[in-house]
């Protein structure tokens, strides 16, 4: 388990320094500033990325939207069950450590509530929603939260295989 929520916390550092690209305009000039803190951010978690990179790349299929070369069938079959195991692990990453603080069921409540209010909003207005998700400040907001979790999910690996202190 704890390898799982390190790989987790991995996939959500990454995700904080995409959000980060949100926060950039076409020219890759920030659209905001956030005291300089935006600018230490992107660095800080590009170096880690590059660090990490050599591991993730194996796990994570590549989302870009070129076509490349046509997949053979086991190509398609293994990302086929890639996919779903990657998108989950944002949602495991904050599940987790969450679980130390709040309610299991006051949390699997907010966490439907939240993903139901997301996707009614996305089925009534595609282009608000997406515009309002892709405001800077939320952007920034959100990677940092995703960087919060992360850390935190590391802290709780730490202590489920004995590191940290003991009760």
């Amino acid at each position: 388990m704890a390898g799982m929520i390190i790989l987790a916390g991995l996939v959500l550092i990454r995700m904080a320094e995409e959000g980060l690209e949100h926060v950039k305009d076409e020219e890759g000039k920030y659209k905001m500033s956030f005291g300089g803190i935006e600018l230490w951010l992107e660095k800080l978690l590009r170096h880690f990325n590059r660090l990490v990179a050599p591991i993730l790349n194996k796990i994570i299929p590549k989302t870009d939207m070129k076509a490349t070369s046509n997949k053979t069938y086991w190509g398609l079959f293994i990302l086929s069950f890639s996919v779903p195991f990657i998108l989950g692990l944002d949602d495991f990453a904050g599940y987790i450590p969450l679980f130390n603080i709040v309610n299991v069921v006051g949390f699997a409540t907010g966490v439907f509530l939240g993903h139901m209010v997301l996707n009614i909003a996305l089925f009534l207005s595609p282009k608000t929603t997406i515009h309002a998700v892709k405001n800077p400040i939320i952007s920034f907001l959100g990677s940092l939260a995703f960087i919060g979790i992360a850390l935190w999910g590391f802290y709780e690996a730490a202590l489920l295989v004995g590191f940290g202190p003991h009760a």
